[in-house]
């Protein structure tokens, strides 16, 4: 249940505005948002520490170091946590089959993945020094401490476990913070520790979380099940066409830069990306919400109206914390990172960004709620067909444009997609909604 009831009204006006404050205040959305936010504001607080410290060159070398390892995450998961969200709210097998077989899966992907990245890194990160390569290897090590973690969230979240799901998805970050800031007083910090406490920390997350798992019975301890890994393999595979091509539309701009570029231009793209963080925030927050609400709905009238909720909420809140951003950019972004947000075309790019995120949050809710409808190959298609204009446009304005090049892109990309997973996703509701009729005697 998303809101949980506050104390009963007095009748009066006022009583009835505290009575609808406390239930926002109390809902799950409100707790997702909080623990989106506080790990997105610890990612930002220790992005300032690397630019006051290390500048713009630091801050483009650490994003080099830790960008592949975070994709490779992704590619490797092999769309197992989308497969996962479907099927463990569904519950199409026994929960502690589905779990327990993904982790088995994981230790394989994880010796794939890491093996390919070794061999991989130093070619896709030709334009960074040497060390910012070895770094990215010795990153490698997040694949397997990370895929576990993240497979077990997803069994969390698809059971509506959402205050189990949110503490452990934020104490990583949170974690990461306060071990540098405590390495910090007693010894310089350099980029590699912001590298490696991370893997630490995610291999404690993933024991935590399966023990938690564990003790809910959303685990066994068995050995995989073939007809378990088969499902999530078929489902899997349909929703990582799109993923892996979402992943590239998100990410592209900066494998570019960082294959092409030099670390400072890198690092100037990060900073403007900051100002998209609130709406980042929301975004994740609201999809983390809506999906397994729309799957545990299945193909009822209650997924419908549970998606043209989320949809109107985000148009109200996203509209109100993009102006909001858009405002406050180019007083913030100086005022935070200092005289390297002056740097010409980094605010103008920032304000694009917002505005390119905004789209990409329409995207994102349209895009949970196909997969949770059991429909991934729409969101997957969509994905595809905007690959090639994310490709191709993204190529021409690095090599000849600049930063508001780059973002204008991504805006043009995200625009179009969102434009045509509202379109398919509004079909497919009335579809739905024409089956009962159309079965009944």
């Amino acid at each position: 249940m998303d809101v949980i009831e506050g104390d009963p009204l007095d009748g009066t006006g006022q009583g009835v505005l505290q009575g609808r404050l406390v239930t926002v205040l109390r809902s799950t959305t409100a707790g997702t948002v909080l623990a989106t936010g506080v790990a997105s504001a610890t990612g930002v607080l220790l992005s300032i520490y690397v630019v006051r410290t290390f500048g713009a060159v630091g801050r483009g070398r650490l994003t080099a170091a830790l960008l592949w390892p975070s994709l490779l995450v992704h590619i490797g998961s092999m769309g197992f946590v989308p497969s996962l969200l479907y099927h463990v709210s569904r519950v199409t097998r026994p929960v502690g089959v589905l779990l327990s077989s993904a982790l088995w899966v994981a230790a394989a992907q994880s010796l794939g993945t890491v093996a390919l990245g070794y061999v991989l890194m130093p070619h896709v990160l030709a334009a960074q020094p040497q060390q910012v390569v070895r770094d990215a290897q010795v990153g490698l090590l997040l694949v397997p401490a990370s895929l576990g973690f993240v497979y077990g969230l997803s069994a969390l979240q698809a059971r509506l476990h959402f205050r189990s799901y949110n503490t452990l998805r934020a104490a990583v970050p949170v974690g990461t913070l306060l071990v540098i800031v405590a390495v910090a007083q007693q010894q310089a910090v350099g980029l590699r520790w912001l590298v490696v406490v991370p893997v630490v920390l995610n291999a404690l997350a993933t024991l935590v979380c399966v023990l938690l798992c564990a003790r809910m019975s959303l685990l066994q301890a068995r050995l995989p099940d073939a007809g378990a890994v088969r499902a999530l393999l078929g489902y899997g595979v349909r929703a990582q066409l799109g993923d892996l091509a979402t992943l590239t539309n998100v990410r592209l701009d900066q494998v570019l830069l960082a294959a092409l570029a030099a670390p400072g231009v890198l690092g100037l793209y990060v900073i403007g990306l900051s100002s998209s963080t609130l709406l980042t925030v929301l975004i994740s927050s609201m999809r983390s919400v809506l999906q397994p609400r729309v799957a545990n709905a299945g193909g009822s009238g209650g997924a419908a109206v549970a998606v043209r909720a989320g949809l109107r909420r985000y148009l109200v809140l996203g509209g109100a914390v993009w102006v909001a951003s858009a405002a406050a950019t180019p007083v913030v972004l100086p005022l935070v990172f200092g005289e390297v947000a002056r740097t010409p075309g980094c605010v103008p790019a920032a304000e694009i960004l917002l505005l390119a995120t905004f789209a990409f949050g329409f995207k994102e809710l349209c895009a949970g709620s196909l997969q949770a409808l059991g429909d991934p190959w729409a969101v997957s298609r969509t994905d595809l067909a905007s690959l090639v204009l994310t490709v191709g446009g993204l190529a021409a304005a690095t090599r000849y444009g600049g930063l508001v090049a780059i973002a204008t892109v991504s805006l043009a990309a995200y625009g179009v997609q969102a434009a045509l997973l509202l379109w398919l996703l509004d079909r497919r509701l009335r579809l739905d909604a024409t089956v009962p009729q159309q079965t009944r005697p």
